[in-house]
């Protein structure tokens, strides 16, 4: 290369060019840029009139998902080499799958798109752009990674190599997105040799096909050989190709099953309208739809629809007629099931739009959702203790419209969509080492490091010992120690965003995480603007050091009132951090203070994590009050907290305190553990049964969402109160017993 000055031999943010990718090791995003620009800097010096795609790839064929280099025009045709084809014979030197070519394309032109915006900013020398360019120096300095998302999985999956040199494959691809320490040492011989197989194999099945069709047109031009000769000579060219093919054939299996018969016999009730009118409403089916794709079944059965009871009218009466009848049937038999058991109730409310003669009016409707326990079967007789609560999971949700200031959730909604709609954009081009992650330096010595260390420390056994009710409850955790700085993850990967509506508040944690982690790929994509996730890093903030972990904790009842008491107490001090989500978090927290009722403190006795001094006051303050004669059942009242002088756990116990105890039978000999050392306590009796009870105890409330999501889903089919009670019980047993998951299942639906 000539002399050239400063100014044109240095490119903006990746300073000098070179003309040749090193073969040695994968390349960086800079080394990818840097070639690019050597390319360019060498076509404006030959005068050459140039696009910038068109050095970044050749063009593609029609219909083609691969870049036609050795077509006319392409860079080998031209004999100067274009990025994405020079990327690729260095990643194929390492046998790691990589994308399709667009997706190469794309990924290059996207960094340079970014590297223009940078330098075209005049005001790249304000706090937030440097904050920006550091990012993207930081970014480019690292692999520019071009292999498929799956890639690790699929070099384990080729059985074309041995293990140990699938496992060096993978050491190489993960040093080189780290340390990159390892280099390539010469050219892969049996990739090679796989390749070159391959490539002979489609070049044989081409020719065979090309002599095959000069045979079939050669044959009718001959009019002198008789039919046996055509078809001996024939049969003896079939011969010696089947010969010539038998070793690229040898591993090929025929097809182990039989076809299907295009016609299957069955026999249809004449009603069929009532037979499926249950599984019609689950899915929402109006009568008009049910009835024409029963009758476009019949039709193209061959029956006479006249032999059949089918028309609209039917299927409105029938409906009607049989949703009636499977309540009722449902009714009785969890009567015969309940007895002798007890009965958890899970409920929630919520307002919802109802047509009442010709007006919409608003009506609260209560979601009950029943579960039989044998377990709590303790031999207790007589009335049953009714427990009041709740998880602390409506936090998230007010306080995400706090600090967004919108009353509803349509531009959160919309923000959702756009990752929803997007991901698979965004997908290929995750960088685990771009993330936006919890700034440690920043919060050295605060509250919040302090915080942020129990949750790492929670969240790391939490995801050792696996004890997750639902893949989307690890995933939260799995976010937040991403957030955290975790290296207790191992392979970590973002997974599909998930559905999301109001009723399941953990989607909207998931979203949030899965947003503040990704800001810098989805503003390099211009995805969403900046002022649409302006907010983001404040409730990222509280999920992420204080609700994933109240979240994750919420199902232990045992517990639950010093999660509560502990959640006021850290929210009263985050407020000198964020007062905004302080005030919101405790008067959410203080609407729904169950567990810290007279009732329901009790609990506490059984926390093993509880320190022993606290559960021994609980349970001598308890035996100083008198048992009381009457229990005074219905909705307990909660205690009046002031944040300034926060109470211990000991201090909320009263007469109402023994209501569980004497619920459960329990003599007063039997709670005579109350006054010894805790650390006797498991020897008693009377202390285990109580344990039993509420280490069993129920508390997440996930089956009256979903009692809620059902009641605005189909309160609005009909009017009447008695047939709308009947609809909600018919589809909600039909979802708990019949899936359509696999056709077994598929097979027992009635």
């Amino acid at each position: 290369m000539g002399k050239v000055t400063r100014s044109k031999y240095k490119v903006f943010l990746i300073n000098d060019i070179i003309e040749i990718l090193s073969s040695s090791q994968l390349p960086t995003g800079e080394q990818v840029l840097q070639y690019l620009h050597g390319k360019l800097f060498k076509a404006r010096k030959e005068n050459l009139k140039y696009r910038l795609c068109d050095m970044v790839s050749c063009k593609f064929p029609h219909g083609s998902f691969e870049i036609g280099c050795n077509n006319p025009g392409g860079c080998n045709f031209l004999k100067s080499t274009c990025v994405v084809s020079s990327l690729k014979k260095i990643w194929k030197r390492s046998a790691i799958p990589i994308v399709a070519d667009q997706h190469i394309r794309s990924k290059i032109l996207c960094l340079e798109d970014r590297r223009k915006k940078l330098s075209k900013n005049k005001l790249r020398d304000t706090p937030h752009n440097l904050r920006k360019i550091d990012a993207y120096k930081l970014e480019i300095k690292c692999l520019f990674d071009i292999s498929v998302n799956d890639a690790q999985q699929k070099i384990l999956l080729n059985k074309q190599v041995t293990k140990k040199e699938r496992n060096i494959d993978i050491n190489f691809l993960n040093d080189q997105r780290g340390e990159r320490k390892a280099v390539m040492g010469g050219i892969d011989k049996k990739y090679l040799f796989t390749t070159r197989r391959k490539q002979k194999g489609i070049e044989f099945t081409n020719k065979r096909m090309t002599t095959s069709n000069s045979n079939r047109l050669a044959s009718e031009f001959i009019t002198n050989l008789t039919l046996n000769q055509v078809r001996n000579s024939s049969v003896e060219a079939q011969n010696k190709e089947d010969n010539q093919v038998f070793e690229y054939q040898k591993d090929c299996k025929p097809r182990s099953h039989k076809r299907k018969p295009d016609f299957v016999e069955v026999m249809l009730p004449r009603k069929i309208l009532k037979a499926t009118a249950v599984t019609a409403k689950r899915y929402g089916i109006q009568s008009s739809a049910h009835t024409a794709t029963l009758a476009n079944v019949i039709n193209s059965a061959g029956g006479n629809l006249k032999d059949f009871d089918i028309s609209v009218t039917s299927a409105k009466v029938h409906s009607s007629a049989v949703i009636s009848e499977y309540g009722l049937k449902v009714k009785e038999d969890f009567i015969v099931k309940a007895k002798g058991k007890l009965l958890c109730v899970h409920f929630d409310t919520k307002i919802v739009k109802e047509y009442f003669y010709g007006a919409n009016i608003n009506v609260e409707r209560l979601a009950l959702q029943k579960q039989l326990r044998k377990y709590w079967n303790l031999g207790i007789s007589g009335i049953r203790y009714i427990v009041y609560v709740l998880t602390l999971h409506l936090q998230i949700q007010h306080v995400a419209l706090a600090v967004s200031g919108n009353m509803s959730d349509g531009p959160v909604d919309n923000l959702f969509k756009k990752i929803q709609n997007f991901w698979e954009t965004i997908k290929p081009d995750i960088n685990l080492n771009n993330l936006n992650r919890f700034e440690w330096s920043k919060r050295k010595g605060t509250f919040l490091e302090e915080q942020a260390l129990k949750t790492k420390i929670y969240l790391e056994y939490a995801l050792f010992t696996e004890k997750f009710p639902r893949g989307d409850y690890k995933h939260l955790a799995e976010l937040v120690l991403v957030w955290l700085g975790s290296d207790k993850l191992g392979n970590f990967k973002f997974r599909k965003p998930i559905a999301f509506h109001h009723a399941r508040f953990l989607s909207k944690a998931i979203y949030y995480m899965t947003i503040e982690l990704l800001t810098f790929h989805l503003q390099q994509f211009d995805i969403i603007r900046e002022e649409e996730i302006a907010t983001v890093p404040q409730i990222a903030e509280f999920i992420g050091l204080f609700h994933a972990r109240w979240f994750l904790k919420a199902p232990l009842a045992v517990s639950s009132p010093s999660l509560d008491l502990c959640a006021i107490r850290d929210m009263t001090k985050y407020g000198s951090f964020n007062k905004t989500v302080s005030t919101t978090a405790i008067k959410s927290i203080k609407n729904h203070l169950w567990f810290l009722t007279e009732r329901n403190v009790v609990f506490a006795l059984c926390d093993k994590t509880l320190d022993n001094n606290i559960r021994e006051k609980i349970a001598k303050k308890l035996f100083l009050y008198p048992r009381p004669s009457n229990l005074t059942l219905g909705k307990p009242l909660f205690p009046n907290i002031d944040i300034k002088k926060i109470p211990e756990l000991w201090q909320l116990v009263g007469p109402q305190s023994w209501i569980l105890i004497q619920q459960l039978n329990l003599s007063v000999i039997e709670t005579e553990w109350m006054q010894v050392s805790s650390k006797d306590w498991n020897n008693f009796s009377g202390y285990r049964v109580l344990k039993t009870f509420v280490e069993k105890l129920t508390v997440v409330n996930d089956c009256a969402e979903r009692g809620v999501k059902l009641i605005q889903d189909f309160t609005h089919i009909c009017q009447d109160e008695e047939l709308k009670q009947s609809l909600m019980i018919s589809i909600s047993n039909h979802r708990q017993k019949f899936s359509v998951n696999s056709k077994k299942n598929l097979s027992e639906i009635l």
